[in-house]
């Protein structure tokens, strides 16, 4: 029989741990770590907390939809003891493998075709974010907040360079880069040309160039009025 529904969307998982509070943050990162999942006296020990307490956050953490739970095997009859499971692992697999993929896809193109990977982040862009700016004119302030929010939210951790920012400029300094796999490795100038195409559509009349490697252990972002 068909499927008529997919799978539940992988960011939705990773915005409803960002909701979480501490305490529910904190039983949460303990059953990350243990792939196998933890039964509710594991979890109290590793915590020092209190059976019941640990259960009214599993609790919340089912609610929320961030954690499975199964019946334990038990060698005879009894209450079920139930395994807890994260449904969210770690992303820096994940996130290395997007890398990946983008690398790879990004080495179907000629080398220096530019051009081409600027248009193919434009679209990428459009997919992610349908209600974009557009050929709007945005107020330069405006779109330096959203860029540096997407910035930030795809891991770029973005400072803004108060010395390189004036009336018609502002600009960033990047100091991580998710596409970077490996400490010391660039990405393909292919790779830096899909990014900035991506980041270049949907803030308006503001034109974001990207400043790779302009210092050291750190690329930059630079947005201009083109009006």
């Amino acid at each position: 029989m068909e499927r008529t529904h997919a799978p539940r969307p992988a960011s939705d998982l990773f915005n409803a741990v960002g909701h979480l509070s501490l305490k529910q943050l904190e039983v949460f990162q303990v059953i990350q770590d243990t792939p196998d999942g933890m039964q509710v006296a594991q979890i109290g020990s590793a915590l020092g907390m209190h059976p019941n307490t640990v259960r009214g956050h599993l609790d919340e953490l089912m609610a929320a939809g961030v954690v499975n739970r199964h019946i334990a095997p038990a060698p005879g009859r009894g209450r079920p003891s139930y395994i807890y499971t994260a449904r969210v692992a770690h992303t820096s697999l994940a996130s290395k493998a997007m890398s990946t993929l983008v690398e790879v896809l990004a080495s179907t193109l000629a080398s220096g075709d530019t051009d081409t990977a600027k248009d193919l982040g434009r679209q990428w862009a459009d997919r992610v974010n349908p209600r974009r700016h557009g050929n709007l004119r945005v107020d330069l302030d405006t779109a330096a907040s959203h860029t540096a929010q997407t910035l930030r939210e795809m891991g770029f951790d973005p400072v803004q360079r108060p010395e390189c920012s004036n009336a018609r400029v502002r600009e960033f300094g990047l100091h991580a880069c998710p596409f970077v796999a490996e400490r010391g490795a660039r990405p393909a100038p292919i790779v830096c040309a899909l990014h900035e195409g991506f980041l270049d559509q949907g803030v308006g009349d503001v034109k974001v160039e990207l400043l790779p490697h302009d210092r050291p252990g750190e690329c930059g972002a630079r947005l201009s009025k083109t009006g």
